[in-house]
């Protein structure tokens, strides 16, 4: 190996810098990238014929093994062991691969590949998450219930204004996750440890059979940049909050009886019979939290580096694994249990009718009805609170609260969610066949690189 070449072979530092321990995660990806790179190598002519057959064979065999049988310990990295188990199977010739590279650029490209594919199912099960949502909305079209502000009652939700804003929510999010994902279609091949290669690349070729849209202006930027690694957790960290505040909601509607979580996703006490826990949300709220404190981790690695490569770097890599698994999990498991989840018509009138969430449109009525200001209107109302009579003020201005949603000219109307409702319902389930479709484009392109090496001879 090239270290025992300077005497820095074994020794301590392994100790506190290998990664061994978690690079099986991108085995795959590194194992794709090096296939990427060899063919563009012959492409190039630069490797030459009486050894490329045995290179061939090698990263084949390397293409179909369990990482586990590459990845043991006493290595620094996944490239090492890589480097040392090709050694071992077709000796010197195996050196012929590595020109052109580093483990910098090949790093690089294989965390961008291991974002996309990642990155691209945590957004298919947010879509999943948004059709389970739009479905309760139209489900629950009709259902009235009390909506809040600082925790009190303030005006009559349905359950498709309630629904949809959930999955509109949901649906910003996923924005920012593409925008994320896009930073990860760069190729960084070719830029070598930061500054490139005297070997003859064609760094738009590596870019695509690799499956990458665009190639870096800077090598410099390109080897050392975790950007789009920073932004993925960013945007992960928005999805988790949000993920966090849908599950509190759905608990709080729990407890006032509002909503019947599904008994698959509630348990109970050991020493408290009575209890019923709504166990999985608070799963959801807690890995929901973690994205937050994922995303601070992975940002903090990067904090104050110097350009372009620094092994800091290779501590935000589990980092970024962690959050994408939690995020899969935390979508996966929100999608579940709102797939279960019901109003119940009877309990969200009776807290309509007790909590009285309907003084503004009984203001906004006076006011128009007897065209007077709105101020005027909204004292009549506030005095016939403190007096208790204002379910009489209501009746006497023919102010239905169990209609008031049919009342409505603007927002949580009937009339506008009806629209929204199909228009919301159909762009979730597009989505979901877009985020399917990327998932099976991007597996392909792995697996078409190693049906195109093993095609060479």
């Amino acid at each position: 190996m090239y270290r025992s070449i300077r005497n820095l072979e074994g020794g301590e530092v392994y100790r506190y810098t290998s990664s061994i321990g978690h690079d099986h995660r991108i085995y795959r990806e590194v194992v794709t990238v090096i296939i990427a790179h060899a063919l563009h190598l012959r492409e190039k002519g630069l490797i030459p014929e009486g050894v490329w057959d045995r290179v061939r064979s090698s990263l084949l065999q390397l293409s179909s093994i369990q990482p586990g049988e590459v990845l043991k310990p006493g290595y620094e990295d996944i490239f090492e062991a890589v480097e040392a188990w090709l050694s071992k199977a077709i000796g010197d010739d195996a050196g012929w691969i590595w020109l052109g590279r580093s483990r910098n650029d090949h790093v690089a490209a294989a965390l961008r590949l291991y974002t996309l594919r990642a990155g691209y199912k945590v957004l298919a099960e947010s879509a999943k998450l948004r059709v389970a949502l739009a479905e309760k909305a139209v489900e629950h079209r009709d259902v009235i219930l009390p909506g809040f502000t600082h925790g009190q009652a303030s005006q009559v939700l349905t359950g498709a204004c309630l629904f949809t804003a959930y999955e509109e929510a949901v649906a910003e999010a996923e924005t920012l996750v593409e925008a994320a994902l896009r930073a990860s279609h760069k190729s960084p091949l070719g830029a070598g440890a930061g500054a490139g290669s005297i070997a003859p690349l064609d760094e738009a070729r590596l870019a695509q059979l690799l499956g990458f849209t665009h190639i870096y202006s800077s090598p410099y930027y390109a080897s050392g940049s975790r950007l789009f690694l920073e932004s993925t957790l960013a945007a992960l960290a928005v999805v988790g909050v949000e993920a966090t505040r849908i599950a509190e909601d759905l608990i709080a509607l729990a407890e006032l009886g509002v909503a019947r979580l599904p008994r698959g996703h509630i348990a109970t006490s050991s020493i408290m019979p009575h209890k019923e826990n709504p166990a999985t949300l608070e799963i959801v709220r807690s890995l929901g939290s973690r994205l937050l404190g994922l995303a601070q981790a992975g940002l903090g690695v990067a904090l104050k580096l110097r350009y372009s490569y620094n092994l800091d770097l290779q501590e935000a890599n589990p980092v970024l694994y962690q959050a994408l698994d939690d995020a899969t999990l935390v979508l996966e498991a929100l999608a579940s249990v709102v797939n279960g989840v019901q109003l119940d018509p009877e309990m969200g009138a009776r807290l309509v009718g007790e909590l009285r969430p309907w003084s503004s449109e009984l203001a906004e009525t006076i006011a128009i009805r007897t065209q007077i200001p709105l101020r005027r209107a909204y004292s009549t109302v506030a005095k016939a609170i403190v007096e208790g009579r204002l379910e009489d003020l209501a009746r006497e201005h023919d102010l239905d609260p169990a209609r008031v949603p049919e009342a409505r000219r603007a927002g949580c109307s009937k009339a506008r969610m009806e629209a929204v409702l199909e228009e919301r319902l159909g762009s979730a389930r597009v989505a979901l066949e877009e985020r399917l479709d990327t998932l099976r484009e991007l597996e392909e392109r792995l697996e078409s690189l190693v049906s195109l090496l093993r095609g060479q001879s």
